[in-house]
């Protein structure tokens, strides 16, 4: 299962904002199952071109069902994702906003990363990306050049009032 997690500050991007679509969605995020786990919950605004969210609080930890020590995780950034094949867990990611560098370290069990107050932004050019489309937060590992994933709790986000 594929999971999104959001973290950063927000790096700006040259897109035209454009006008208010809908303001204010709530976004909580979870993930099981992976090295680490990512949670918090956060808001969502929708302009003409772009999708910005706020991240309210959040926080990414070691798993403790894994017997990771330590983990790494590089960068953060948020795209839109749509199930392929849901019993599979595959998805098609797209719209990938800005990457924002961590480089930061959890060293136990019981030390975090804190997402609070991280600003993502997700571009998009056709109303139907966001059509049943859940909220993707991706993070990397440098030292194990992977990837991990969480997602938006709800099936799927209702970016229109």
């Amino acid at each position: 299962m594929i999971l999104v997690l959001f973290v950063s500050g927000c790096s700006s991007t040259k897109i035209e904002t454009g006008k208010l679509l809908n303001k204010n969605i709530n976004l909580e995020f979870d993930n099981c199952c992976l090295a680490t786990k990512i949670k918090g919950s956060g808001t969502i605004k929708v302009y003409e071109k772009i999708v910005k969210i706020k991240i309210k609080n959040g926080s990414i930890k070691i798993n403790p069902e894994y017997k990771n020590q330590t983990y790494t995780v590089g960068d953060i950034y948020m795209t839109l994702g749509k199930y392929i094949d849901k019993k599979k867990g595959i998805w098609n990611i797209f719209n990938k906003g800005p990457k924002q560098e961590l480089d930061l370290k959890i060293n136990s069990l019981n030390d975090s990363i804190n997402l609070s107050g991280m600003r993502f932004e997700i571009p998009y050019s056709n109303k139907s990306d966001l059509e049943e489309s859940w909220i993707i937060i991706v993070t990397t590992n440098k030292t194990r050049k992977g990837y991990i994933y969480s997602h938006s709790v709800n099936k799927k986000q209702k970016f229109e009032k």
